[in-house]
C-alpha cells in the first residue's frame, strides 16, 4: 500500500462520532479531530474543508425501521461497526 503510513498518521485510531454528528473521528497524537481534509497554514491555524468519513444516508436509514430511535441506533451501531473495521485495518498495515 504506497499511502500506508500517511492513512495512519491520519486517522491514528477511529472512533464513531458520540457527540451526535454523524462523523468518523481519528485519534492521533494530535487529539480527537474529524478525519477530513484539512488545510493548515504557516501560522499554525488550520480549516477543515471536507470531512472524509461521515454516516450519512438518513433518507434511507429513517425509512428501514418502524420509528425514528431504532433508525438513529442503527445509524450509531454502523458508524461503530465502520470505526472497527477501519481499526481492524490499521492494525493489519503495522503487520506488513
Amino acid at each position: 500500500m504506497k499511502y500506508k503510513e500517511e492513512i495512519k498518521k491520519l486517522i491514528g485510531h477511529a472512533q464513531y462520532d458520540q457527540w451526535g454528528g454523524g462523523y468518523i473521528w481519528g485519534n492521533s497524537k494530535e487529539g480527537n479531530q474529524m478525519v477530513a481534509q484539512i488545510n493548515e497554514f504557516p501560522d499554525g491555524a488550520y480549516e477543515v474543508v471536507n470531512e472524509v468519513l461521515s454516516i450519512r444516508g438518513w433518507g434511507s436509514i429513517q425509512h428501514m425501521f418502524p420509528t425514528i430511535k431504532e433508525a438513529g441506533e442503527f445509524q450509531d451501531e454502523l458508524g461503530k461497526f465502520i470505526a472497527e473495521a477501519i481499526n481492524d485495518k490499521l492494525k493489519q498495515l503495522e503487520n506488513e
